[in-house]
């Protein structure tokens, strides 16, 4: 046992050990200094500050104030660690407005007036301006960077326009009638002779949707792309072929995508001349329009104003696809039109305006946004409507999804079609000749079509031409030669007196001698849309 002494002294020990630790722990941690320095406006701070701080501390500490867009690193969140080095990147936003030349552009087009190689400036070019106004930001000494934030037009360019001749060498050849043709947006005629041609309408804007000759020759039928803010799609328009500053007349009627022709019979004892036309309504979406189905008569007199206007069918549904249009046809005395549909082939009543159908047609399932809709024609004495027929399917497909289309006759006293050939493909086209008469004291006539090369894929295939007699005998192919590529689908027509035969090839126009196989090639340009042939 320890002395009492001893105890004591243990205890007094024990006490001041105590509150030597007491009183430490109340006056808390000693502070301790960190440096760092602060880079910032090609200056360097030094700074001493109590361990714990943060950059936002150090910045404070120094005076230094931030500019909206300046940056620090490390952020000024950050914990300072020893030795630190701050670096103030001064940002700076400035907006700039500058103007800028906008260089014209340089735009040719081929004229088939001017021989092969010949050039004339139509209109000078002159360049336009644009203001622009920048964001411009500048990183302390970095290349500043520049941002565009808006673009105005203050003068838009004007395009050089320089025509360039197109006329190709080509022998002269001549030919009965007229023929017009629409290129590059505009429209030429050539009268009796291939090496001449003069121009109607020079304004770039045919679309080749519409084109018809009137019987006479004339007058000519066609339409004109528009750039107006209603949306429309075309307007209809005619000109006179035969003044002597041709000029062309609008007829008030907009959208006429699928038909417009004149009245075969030719004008009246008025002077007058009939027309009918169908439209469709614009659509935002794809094909870009809803057909009306409707058939309008309309009435010009000799300098082409309208006299009246008859509505034949009222727009309506059209049948199974009838939002992509119905087809007319005219027969050659005027006193019927017949329609064509994606499921069926008829006649107008043109008093009643009702539908008559003749045939009823599968309609073709496309899988896609447009539709199908058979070609029709009449031959030359109305007697007969020939029409391509969607046949029934070879294989294990659907009857809509049959790719078998032949060429068939529906004579009219009968109600009822005949197949003449099969298999020609769905885009084939029809004309018929002018009628001859036979010694018997019977009529003849014969049959232009296009057929397909692969019959089964006529969708994508190209063409041949072919001719037969009008009950389906003495089948030729006529044109291309051999060994020469297809003919993309498009338009046929006979010449006046039945000795050519007119078609589009390359987007090129061709003559065709059916009797020779010989060609001619008409144009030169390779942008040909559209054409029509007349007496």
């Amino acid at each position: 046992m320890r002395p009492f002494s001893f105890r004591v002294i243990e205890i007094f020990l024990l006490l001041t050990l105590s509150l030597v630790l007491n009183s430490c722990l109340a006056a808390g941690p000693i502070d301790e200094q960190i440096n760092i320095t602060i880079e910032v406006d090609s200056r360097t701070i030094d700074l001493s500050l109590p361990t714990g701080a943060t950059v936002f501390d150090a910045l404070d500490e120094a005076g230094i104030e931030l500019g909206t867009y300046d940056r620090v690193d490390p952020p000024s969140y950050a914990l300072l660690a020893p030795n630190t080095q701050v670096i103030v990147t001064r940002v700076q936003e400035t907006i700039t407005i500058e103007n800028e030349v906008l260089a014209f552009e340089h735009q040719i087009i081929r004229n088939e007036a001017l021989p092969e190689g010949e050039e004339r400036l139509l209109q000078a070019g002159q360049n336009g301006l644009e203001e622009l106004t920048y964001r411009v930001i500048q990183e302390g000494g970095n290349d500043p960077f520049r941002v565009i934030i808006t673009r105005v037009i203050l003068q838009e360019p004007v395009p050089e326009i320089l025509m360039v001749g197109a006329r190709g060498a080509f022998v002269p050849a001549n030919f009965d009638g007229v023929i017009a043709y629409a290129s590059t947006g505009n429209i030429w005629l050539i009268e009796g002779e291939t090496g001449t041609r003069r121009p109607l309408v020079l304004t770039g804007d045919v679309d080749g949707r519409i084109f018809q000759l009137s019987p006479d020759g004339r007058w000519l039928l066609f339409t004109r792309s528009n750039d107006s803010e209603d949306g429309s799609i075309n307007s209809l328009w005619t000109i006179e072929t035969s003044a002597l500053l041709p000029t062309a007349l609008p007829l008030s009627v907009d959208n006429v995508i699928h038909f417009a022709d004149w009245d075969p019979s030719g004008p009246e004892v008025d002077a007058t001349l009939s027309l009918a036309y169908s439209t469709v309504e614009p659509r935002p979406f794809a094909p870009g329009w809803q057909a009306n189905n409707d058939l309008v008569l309309l009435t010009i007199d000799e300098i082409g104003e309208i006299v009246r206007r008859r509505q034949i069918l009222e727009s309506n549904p059209g049948g199974q696809y009838g939002w992509w249009g119905t087809t007319f046809s005219w027969s050659p005395d005027s006193n019927k039109i017949a329609y064509a549909r994606a499921d069926g082939i008829g006649f107008v009543d043109l008093l009643a305006g009702d539908l008559e159908e003749l045939v009823k047609i599968t309609p073709f399932q496309t899988f896609g946004d447009w539709a199908w809709v058979p070609i029709v024609n009449w031959s030359p004495d109305g007697l007969n409507i020939f029409f391509i027929d969607h046949g029934d399917p070879i294989s294990l497909e659907s009857p809509e999804a049959s790719q078998v289309f032949n060429l068939s006759a529906i004579p009219i006293n009968l109600g009822f079609s005949l197949p003449l050939v099969s298999q020609v493909g769905m885009f084939s086209s029809i004309a018929l000749s002018p009628q001859k008469n036979l010694p018997s004291g019977e009529t003849s006539y014969r049959v232009a079509f296009l057929q397909a090369i692969f019959t089964l894929e006529s969708e994508s295939s190209n063409y041949q031409l072919v001719i037969i007699d009008r009950d389906g005998s003495n089948r030729r192919i006529i044109f291309p030669p051999t060994g020469e590529p297809g003919i993309e689908p498009n338009r046929i027509l006979w010449s006046p007196n039945g000795q050519r035969l007119a078609l589009m090839y390359k987007n090129d126009l061709w003559l065709i001698d059916p009797g020779t196989n010989l060609n001619q090639q008409l144009t030169a340009d390779g942008q040909t849309i559209a054409f029509d042939w007349s007496p």
